[in-house]
Formats: C-alpha cells, sequence, structure tokens
C-alpha cells in the first residue's frame, strides 16, 4: 500500500504544470551622452526579471539582462560598441 501511494504521489509532483509566461517582466532603458566634440555614447539595458516556479524563499527570483554601450559620430556613424551579458 505504501508502494502505491508513493508512486501516485511522485505522478502528481510530475504532473504539476508551472506557467513561466505569467510573471516575465522586460523593460529596455536607453540614455544619451553628448560629448564636447559632438560625438555621442549611447547606453541601452535590456532586463528580464522572472519570479515564477517554485520558490524556496520568498526573495528569491531570476533575474538577466544586457548592456551596450555605443559611441557614435554627430553624423550618426557608429564607431564602437561594447556589449554585456549577465545572468
Amino acid at each position: 500500500m505504501k508502494k502505491v501511494i508513493s508512486i501516485l504521489l511522485c505522478c502528481m509532483l510530475f504532473a504539476v504544470n508551472v506557467s513561466a509566461a505569467d510573471d516575465v517582466a522586460y523593460s529596455v532603458d536607453e540614455t544619451i551622452e553628448y560629448l564636447e566634440d559632438g560625438s555621442y555614447f549611447v547606453t541601452k539595458t535590456e532586463k528580464i526579471s522572472d519570479s515564477t516556479g517554485i520558490q524556496l524563499f520568498s526573495g528569491m527570483s531570476t533575474c538577466s539582462g544586457k548592456r551596450t554601450k555605443t559611441h557614435k559620430l554627430p553624423s550618426g556613424v557608429k564607431l564602437w560598441e561594447v556589449s554585456v551579458t549577465g545572468i
């Protein structure tokens, strides 16, 4: 009898459906910094926060993001660009 109950509990555990699309937040922030020579930096920050799933502690969540910094001439021509991605 204990084996049957254990098997049923295990099956119920795997049958739980957790939807990951409900609590995903995506945000983009873009800033422009002008220099004295007329060139400028464009900084774009993308952030994805995911607080779904089974959490052991209420303050736990997953966050990943990407920050891209681009240096441009006054005409808009890109001189260089660097991106950093993290979790």
